[in-house]
């Protein structure tokens, strides 16, 4: 009895860097954008964060915003709290309502 040979037909299996997604997502990029960015289809990205993430993308992507979100504002901070005059303002204004 001979070996059935496997067919190499189909659709070319998609692998998916989540730490470019992740990075893309924290600076503020979208879906369309990360997909276009990887080069594949905003559905595929989409089906491969339910499959291999088990969340809707719509959460994830939120979840990566706010963490490059909460970034920022310790970045923010920090640069406040060493003296840069011009972020001690700026957060003045906008977190304690201060006016000039």
């Amino acid at each position: 009895m001979k070996d059935k040979k496997k067919s190499k037909a189909g659709r070319k299996k998609i692998s998916i860097d989540w730490d470019k997604v992740d990075n893309y997502l924290m600076s503020g990029s979208n879906g369309v954008q990360v997909s276009a960015m990887l080069g594949i289809h905003y559905n595929t990205l989409v089906n491969k964060c339910k499959e291999e993430k088990k969340c809707d993308f719509s959460e994830y992507l939120q979840q990566k915003k706010e963490k490059g979100n909460n970034l920022l504002k310790a970045m923010q901070y920090k640069l406040a709290m060493n003296g840069d005059r011009g972020m001690l303002i700026w957060l003045g204004k906008n977190r304690l309502d201060q006016s000039d």
